[in-house]
């Protein structure tokens, strides 16, 4: 399931019995800087292509980036 919100987008997953708790996904002006920040102050990103990028909370939730398309 997906709820927009303005440029942005909640998402919760399910897999058959299972759903995760949540992810946001944020649409950025900057995807490639932003990417290239993030990686710069050590944090990992976990997956990904030229369409977005994840990382994820120690808690297990997920973050995604977007470019504003």
């Amino acid at each position: 399931m997906n709820y927009r919100l303005g440029n942005s987008l909640l998402c919760f997953e399910f897999e058959g019995d299972k759903s995760d708790s949540g992810t946001v996904v944020l649409n950025v002006a900057d995807f490639s800087g932003l990417k290239k920040r993030l990686e710069n102050d050590g944090i990992k990103i976990v997956g990904g292509n030229s369409n977005y990028f994840k990382i994820k909370y120690p808690d297990g939730r997920s973050l995604i980036i977007e470019p504003i398309s």
